[in-house]
């Protein structure tokens, strides 16, 4: 089913329940997350950060190829405590360290504490909003609760509850807070003995609810790359609905803190992923043997230095 995806060195599963720490050595001044440039990358070459999720679909490969015929400029992708292109984290550990220094541009999901503190800080400048990937509720192929195919999760979780089909949840804050706007959305349904709450988290919710028979939320990347490692009775049900989009933004990379980055092929990145025509390239984008559209076009910006003309 997932021919055609990267397939990582390491399992998802350690990377899941622990927020890896890519920082090797600081110079005073300089923020967690992000090393001193030790050499000046070519100007030809543009470096990105990303969070795993972006770099295991693919969706670079595809774009990395266009943004270079558009532009000229090479993209290298990259994140990890390595510093090697085409390793990949979380999004908490985004502000990571490249082969020669730091990344020209940063993506990761909007609204997290690192992004905030990295922007605030001066470090990068104002996040721009580029697409969306997505949580996705995943159950049993047997679909006891009869909701494959159901584009609206709410819709979905109200059957669930209905005919007490085992559900389990996932205790990673942000399938708890998506879990809790849903079960007020459903009318908050009694969480009798079919709401299973053990506190297990991302990889091991998922590996419960698959020895359970069980529906369970994780983002949809996640459980891909899990899914791909371990095999489970498991599949994507619900992926489609707008509330569980996860907003992503690229941050360039401030020249006055880190003079040495590219910062013009950054520019050139963030505008090229703001074109209508890489917009729609997100939006057709699909991972091979996955029926669903995992990738939203969310480019959005007032900035009429960016915006395409």
């Amino acid at each position: 089913m997932l021919q055609g995806m990267r397939n990582p060195s390491r399992g998802y599963r350690g990377a899941c329940l622990l927020l890896i720490s890519l920082v090797a050595v600081f110079s005073p001044g300089t923020p967690r997350g992000v090393a001193a440039a030790t050499s000046p990358p070519e100007p030809a070459i543009v470096r990105l950060a990303v969070v795993n999720a972006t770099e295991f679909s693919g969706l670079f490969d595809d774009l990395g190829r266009d943004f270079q015929e558009q532009t000229g400029y090479q993209l290298e992708v990259f994140s990890g405590s390595a510093g090697t292109v085409g390793d990949t984290v979380g999004d908490d550990d985004i502000f990571v360290e490249g082969p020669d220094g730091i990344a020209d541009v940063l993506i990761s999901h909007y609204g997290r504490k690192p992004v905030q503190q990295f922007v605030q800080d001066g470090f990068g400048l104002w996040p721009v909003p580029v697409f969306a990937n997505t949580m996705a509720l995943i159950g049993p192929s047997s679909d006891p609760a009869h909701i494959r195919g159901t584009r609206d999760v709410v819709e979905a979780f109200r059957r669930i509850a209905e005919t007490e089909s085992p559900y389990v949840s996932n205790a990673i804050r942000e399938a708890k807070y998506l879990e809790a706007i849903i079960w007020e959305a459903a009318g908050r349904p009694p969480k009798t003995s079919w709401y299973i709450d053990t506190g297990a988290r991302a990889g091991e919710a998922v590996d419960a609810a698959a020895a359970l028979g069980a529906y369970t939320l994780w983002g949809a990347f996640p459980f891909l790359q899990h899914q791909q490692e371990f095999q489970l009775d498991l599949d994507l049900m619900v992926a489609e609905d707008p509330l569980l989009q996860r907003l992503m933004v690229a941050i360039a990379v401030n020249p006055e803190k880190f003079p040495v980055g590219n910062f013009a092929g950054g520019q050139a990145l963030q505008r090229y992923l703001l074109t209508p025509a890489a917009q729609a390239r997100i939006r057709a984008f699909r991972i091979p043997g996955i029926d669903f559209q995992l990738w939203w076009p969310m480019g959005r910006s007032n900035n009429s230095e960016l915006f395409p003309r």
